[in-house]
């Protein structure tokens, strides 16, 4: 029960951060829709990584 509720509390945080609903977390989360260019570059800066890393791309 501990990790949903941890689940949640980051889903929250996210949703505050970026502006965006927790149903479109979810979504992205199931594969069933895909970041903008404009939301990937507010989840690196989130997350404090690079496009590439978020995208799992290496040199």
């Amino acid at each position: 029960m501990q990790k949903n509720a941890q689940k949640w509390a980051f889903f929250v945080a996210l949703v505050e951060a970026l502006n965006i609903s927790v149903k479109t977390v979810s979504h992205w989360e199931t594969g069933y829709t895909e970041p903008s260019v404009l939301q990937r570059i507010q989840l690196a800066n989130y997350f404090d990584i690079t496009i590439d890393e978020l995208v799992g791309r290496t040199i």
